[in-house]
């Protein structure tokens, strides 16, 4: 009875719009974190013991952020919140969710969220009333997912104003005897608020597809309950990544994946399409992907070569510099897209 009273709740107060319901909500503020360490191809060179130029001609990333030894990913997450609730003009007490969609985590117990508000609180003297706080983990597609997931509630009235925040120290977890993995990635935090709505933006449609056969080309066999403490060695603790398998799958399923997303929401050709912002995984998978998929360069929003991969933090990081930088405007259509390990696909398509 009461699933039927939400979705009855939902069907009334959306808006059919492209093919589907539009799922209201308002981005109300943003914001991100960056670590305090700018490390250039260059030391990342002499650091991996490689030629110089290496590193950049692997990668195409010029510089990226790693965390101090006084730096961890719940201060880059509760600094990233604190400066998105600024930005919406409004205080910790106000929010009635706060949720980790996070990739990474700073320990196994408690979860994220919770680890990020007593930062907050301790170092803003700011309170979480009333307050309901989660995680949602689908590495790098955790900020879609979380929107996804979120904007139901948020449209059924249960929420009124959410934070999220993606937050990720990758940098401590890297193999440095890998120029595969280890030159690819960042640590940094972003963090968005948002609110209901009377106004004609927020979700048109998302989809997420799992593709398990893929489930041991991105892991980090340590952390959890796979090993006892006394089995798990140190190399267990480093990101380990079958890079050239993870593309096959991706390039293979993908073009599939959209056109099914694309007959959902009526959009036949990318043209219907305002701003793409992919997944900052790797230059070059991205770069083949764009032409496969036949999106313009200047739709597609490519930032990877100043922050490097950040995880989950990647897709809301440039959400919000598009925002501020004008890119994204009022009325525009917004496709995230991007993979995750495990390995998915997802896509979610945002109205402005």
């Amino acid at each position: 009875m009461l699933s039927r009273i939400v979705v009855t709740l939902v069907a009334k107060s959306s808006k059919f719009m492209g093919g589907g319901f539009l799922r209201k909500f308002k981005v109300i503020g943003s914001g991100i974190c960056l670590p305090s360490r700018k490390i250039s191809a260059e030391d990342l060179d002499e650091k991996m013991g490689l030629p110089v130029g290496t590193v950049y001609e692997k990668t195409k990333i010029k510089n990226r952020f790693y965390c101090d030894v006084n730096e961890n990913a719940v201060q880059l997450g509760a600094d990233a919140l604190f400066r998105s609730l600024q930005d919406a003009n409004l205080e910790l007490h106000d929010l009635d969710a706060v949720i980790s969609t996070s990739g990474t985590a700073y320990q196994e117990i408690p979860y994220m969220a919770s680890l990020i508000l007593n930062e907050y609180e301790s170092k803003y003297k700011q309170k979480a009333l009333d307050c309901m706080a989660f995680d949602i983990n689908a590495t790098c597609l955790s900020f879609a997912v979380g929107l996804d997931m979120i904007s139901y509630p948020i449209q059924a009235g249960r929420f009124k104003k959410v934070a999220l925040i993606s937050a990720e120290r990758s940098s401590n977890g890297l193999n440095y005897k890998s120029i595969e993995t280890a030159p690819l990635f960042g640590d940094g935090a972003a963090a968005f608020i948002i609110s209901t709505t009377d106004e004609d933006c927020g979700l048109i449609h998302a989809d997420f597809k799992i593709f398990p056969e893929g489930a041991n080309y991105c892991q980090v066999t340590a952390g959890g309950s796979r090993y006892s403490f006394v089995e798990q060695k140190p190399e267990d603790f480093l990101f380990q990544m079958d890079g050239k398998k993870v593309f096959k799958l991706a390039y293979d399923r993908l073009p599939s994946f959209l056109k099914t997303f694309f007959s959902q929401v009526n959009i036949d050709t990318i043209d219907g399409l305002d701003v793409v912002i992919p997944h900052q995984a790797s230059a070059q998978a991205m770069e083949i992907m764009r032409i496969k998929l036949n999106i313009p360069k200047d739709k597609w929003l490519f930032v990877l070569e100043d922050y490097g991969n950040i995880i989950s933090a990647s897709l809301p990081l440039v959400l919000h510099k598009a925002l501020k930088d004008g890119t994204i405007k009022k009325g525009h259509k917004v496709l995230m897209l991007g993979t995750s390990a495990g390995v998915s696909l997802g896509a979610g398509l945002l109205q402005f």
